[in-house]
């Protein structure tokens, strides 16, 4: 076995030294190659294709695809479901009530109730398993958090569930029976962030004849692991000759962090630093910069914002490139409004402030209002055993977004065809709610079940005296009240049986009642209720919880349901690439921008993990995270950053 670990600061020259291994195999030799990101192992083997022809069987995947595929017989032989980060926040928030009514946590106890809680302890309790540590390591350290850490595995052994440390347990297990074992193997800037990771792709190596390793040389955590392995032999590629340069980047990639002087050098003009007054400056600045590189010949695929804290950028970084007409990559998809979350949402807060009436308007002004039945009720809510769906992922599809975009225009064309319809309800059919929100104002409802009752029962009243009154001259006018009669009719038909719904709701219960009710609600209320209901699924492990009202129900709910994951397209050609930093590995840009370089962005505010301090973690084990390795998290950042160009890059400040 041939085990070869190739470093460098600069992307380019492992990338090459990557594409030089891959050159030397045979066509229809079989390959596997792990890539930090599907991108970096995709656009390794494009680049090859075009030069050297079309090759078979060279097997491009992620470690986290690569150990779900392996893990998968043995999660379908024990009967285990693979649940998300979603799944094990709940299913450490249902133990968390049941220790806590136990009298158990210790010196948890007191915060137990806290909001944020389940969510820390989750993180701590993952980043225990994936550092493989026993029970009794923690014990005489930390006897409280052992205690959870053994609750909440038996608790996953319980309800039959694997996060991703077993899956992983599972992968490394299952790597000598499978198919893609003991081929050369190539690992593209593939971080090591775990015990369990390390453990996976040394059982990985160990059956392979041939790998290949490139890590970035400010990968430090990553190389101090393969250090420790004697069969792994590490080469650095910055030592040729061909990579030492006085340009003034590939000085900045070298010097970066160094102890040690360089000597006074021409900055040149690919090292910029540039100051703006806010995020949205920034982002203008960039796609500025952006055209004036393509003026010069540049493509823009081969340009790259590079992101440390992708949520504070990445709306006006879309805004700034489609009003410049720059086409834009984000890497990690986009996140989008989601209008049945919206629409669900709203008439939660229509429940919990009083059946409000300026929240069902909302609800009806996002246009998920169901089909209804004969007699214009709402649709009967769909037995519990079909309110299920799975939640795999509450990513959409590129086909899903182009259906949501037409989706307005149809509804557009079923509402100007209705006008001429005076049934409000035609075989099922509501017509295009488009005037009941006026009908509200007009009623002057403002909650409650008998005010909604009395006041449209009132308007009616209005409204037939106002028909009497008209004389038979008056036939448009009377037209146009007969259908504001016929509309408030269908109102009333749909809105009061949700209004009775929501307004049977218990001030508290458990999840598994809430879970109940929810599903009911959104299979009467939506149109399309399936990623609402995924998202129940993904809660269901906290079921037996509580009690708890209906506004800390809302409180986690509601921030699931109003935006949803719109994924990337399958190719960035052609397009400015803009991602998070570690989106970079194994990519290389002739240009890079750096936005945000500021104290608590980029580098983040490193602070100490409040469960688990850092002399504890020091003395359970070296593999746990630190300050210090913190620090080395914000630094490689930084590095591979500088590393992802060839050509320039461009740092943007705060204005003093």
């Amino acid at each position: 076995m041939t085990t070869t670990v190739v470093t460098s600061v600069a992307n380019r020259f492992r990338i090459d030294h990557a594409r030089t291994w891959l050159e030397a195999r045979d066509a229809a030799e079989e390959v596997l190659i792990l890539g930090a990101n599907l991108n970096a192992a995709n656009e390794l083997v494009r680049s090859l294709v075009k030069t050297r022809g079309g090759a078979f069987g060279w097997h491009r995947l992620t470690l986290a695809q690569l150990a779900a595929n392996i893990a998968s017989p043995a999660l379908t032989a024990r009967g285990l479901a693979s649940i998300s980060q979603i799944g094990a926040e709940a299913t450490v928030a249902r133990l968390l009530h049941r220790l806590r009514t136990e009298q158990r946590l210790g010196r948890f106890q007191p915060i137990a109730h806290t909001p944020g809680f389940p969510r820390a302890i989750t993180a701590v309790l993952t980043e225990l398993r994936l550092a493989r540590l026993s029970l009794e390591d923690l014990a005489t350290v930390t006897p409280d958090v052992s205690l959870l850490l053994a609750a909440y595995e038996a608790e996953l052994a319980e309800l039959a569930l694997a996060e991703w440390p077993k899956i992983l347990r599972l992968a490394t297990e299952g790597v000598p029976t499978h198919r893609l074992s003991g081929l050369p193997l190539l690992m593209l800037d593939v971080p090591i962030a775990s015990e369990a990771e390390f453990a996976f792709l040394r059982a990985l190596a160990g059956r392979a004849p041939e790998i290949l390793a490139t890590v970035p040389a400010a990968d430090k955590l990553t190389l101090t692991r393969v250090r420790d392995d004697p069969h792994w032999q590490i080469e650095d590629l910055d030592l040729r000759p061909a990579s030492v340069s006085d340009h003034a980047l590939c000085r900045l990639q070298r010097n970066l962090f160094q102890e040690s002087i360089a000597p006074a050098a021409d900055p040149g003009t690919s090292v910029e630093i540039f100051s703006a007054p806010g995020e949205g400056r920034e982002c203008v600045e960039i796609a500025r910069r952006a055209l004036a590189l393509a003026r010069e010949r540049i493509p823009f695929d081969h340009m790259a914002v590079l992101l440390r804290s992708p949520e504070e950028y990445r709306a006006n970084l879309e805004e700034a490139f489609n009003r410049a007409g720059v086409p834009v990559h984000f890497a990690r998809g986009t996140r989008r409004p989601d209008p049945t979350g919206r629409a669900f949402y709203a008439l939660l807060k229509c429940a919990t402030e009083g059946l409000s009436a300026r929240r069902f308007a909302e609800y009806l002004s996002l246009g998920q209002v169901p089909d209804a039945s004969t007699g214009g009720e709402p649709p009967a809510a769909a037995p519990r055993g079909d309110q299920w769906i799975e939640p795999d992922s509450e990513a959409i599809t590129e086909e899903e977004t182009a259906e949501e975009s037409e989706r307005p225009q149809a509804e557009m064309i079923t509402e100007v065809a209705a006008l001429g319809q005076q049934t409000p309800v035609r075989e099922g059919q509501l017509r295009v709610p488009r005037r009941w929100e006026q009908l509200l104002v007009d009623a002057a409802v403002i909650g409650s079940r008998d005010r909604w009752r009395r006041r449209l029962e009132g308007l009616a009243n209005e409204l037939r005296v106002k028909l009497a009154e008209l004389t038979a001259d008056d036939d448009v006018a009377a037209a146009a009240v007969t259908r504001t009669l016929d509309d408030l009719a269908a109102f009333t038909a749909y809105a009061l049986p949700l209004i009775d719904l929501l307004d049977g709701w218990p001030e508290s219960a458990d999840w598994g009642e809430w879970f109940g009710r929810l599903g009911d609600l959104a299979t009467r209320a939506l149109k399309r209720p399936d990623r609402v209901l995924a998202i129940l699924a993904e809660l269901a492990p906290i079921a037996p919880v509580g009690p708890l009202s209906l506004s800390e129900v809302v409180d986690v709910v509601g921030p699931l349901c109003l935006e949803r994951a719109v994924p990337p397209p399958l190719h960035r050609y052609g397009k400015v690439f803009v991602g998070p930093v570690e989106a970079a590995r194994g990519l290389s840009f002739d240009a890079v921008f750096v936005p945000g370089l500021a104290e608590r962005m980029f580098p983040r505010k490193i602070v100490e993990e409040p469960i688990l301090l850092d002399f504890l973690r020091q003395q359970i084990s070296a593999a746990l995270a630190t300050n210090q390795s913190r620090l080395e998290n914000e630094r490689l950042a930084l590095a591979l950053t500088v590393g992802a160009a060839e050509t320039r890059i461009c740092f943007f400040v705060p204005a003093p």
